[in-house]
């Protein structure tokens, strides 16, 4: 046979051919079964109290699992043999055997040695209908560490769904945090906005802030710097707690807003001009131009 034969001999059994080259060019390699149910995905609200102190959870999960009726078989046991497939049976009388109660371990009759009931005799297990498998609903308890994340994943390991035949899945708690009224987190870090008043920016001012564990935080500001608009102030180690690093924590920033007064906030007109000699002195500008007075703008209009 020549070389020209023997390809066009192995072109028309190509599809028929079992070898590794035609294998994976024509059919493409096999595709594995799975051997592991799928993984349950929940989420998990939470507070950014409960990040920062921690907590601990129940939380309610509906799953499938193998029905304890019938081990997971889809049928009953068999009551001859109690699902075991053998039954202990006498044996028959022989000259060699003297004893009177002499007996063996047969397969069951009534099942085949199946465990089930055989032939037509079958019958369904009434609690799963035959699916092997029922919804249950199961409560975990989901422990939230000092300093876990928006979006982090929690994973109890072969706790999802269950299936004859398959190992069973896992599931995954993904924390979700609600927005606090309060505090902002980035990252390790707090970040709070803080309006106060004119004066509290001129003079000085004292507040106090409630931590996110419920401790009362004094913070002063004396008379002797002013808080411009816009103004950061750092509190070293208030911020969340750093995950294994031995107790320790971020940083707060408060960012101050600065609320002005309304227009004609003084009833009396001498105390404009007491105001005005008591802050620093405005730049004089002279008139090289046409005078124009500055109007409040109205939408309205």
């Amino acid at each position: 046979m020549s070389f020209r034969d023997y390809f066009e001999f192995m072109d028309e059994d190509s599809d028929d051919c079992g070898c590794p080259h035609h294998f994976y060019t024509h059919h493409g390699p096999s595709r594995r079964q799975p051997t592991k149910c799928p993984t349950k995905t929940e989420l998990l609200n939470v507070t950014l109290e409960d990040l920062y102190k921690g907590k601990k959870l129940t939380y309610k999960v509906t799953k499938d699992v193998s029905c304890k009726d019938c081990k997971g078989n889809g049928s009953k046991k068999c009551s001859a043999c109690n699902g075991r497939g053998k039954c202990l049976v006498k044996a028959p009388k022989t000259k060699s055997h003297k004893k009177k109660n002499n007996t063996v371990v047969k397969d069951c009759t009534k099942c085949c040695g199946t465990g089930k009931y055989g032939g037509t005799n079958v019958s369904n297990c009434t609690k799963c209908n035959k699916t092997r498998t029922v919804r249950e609903t199961v409560s975990y308890n989901v422990n939230i560490l000092p300093g876990m994340r928006d979006g982090q994943m929690i994973t109890l390991s072969g706790e999802g769904d269950e299936k004859d035949g398959l190992e069973a899945g896992d599931i995954i708690f993904i924390l979700q945090c609600e927005n606090h009224n309060c505090f902002k987190r980035n990252g390790d870090d707090l970040i709070m906005e803080k309006k106060i008043e004119l004066s509290e920016a001129l003079c000085g001012t004292s507040m106090i802030i409630e931590q996110l564990d419920g401790r009362k935080i004094l913070l002063t500001r004396e008379g002797d710097g002013t808080i411009q608009p816009g103004f950061i102030c750092k509190m070293k180690n208030e911020g969340m707690p750093i995950p294994k690093s031995n107790k320790k924590f971020g940083n707060m920033f408060i960012k101050f807003e600065v609320a002005f007064p309304s227009s004609y906030f003084f009833k009396n007109e001498k105390l404009y001009k007491e105001l005005e000699d008591a802050l620093p002195s405005k730049q004089k500008v002279k008139p090289r131009g046409e005078e124009v007075s500055l109007q409040e703008y109205d939408r309205r209009r």
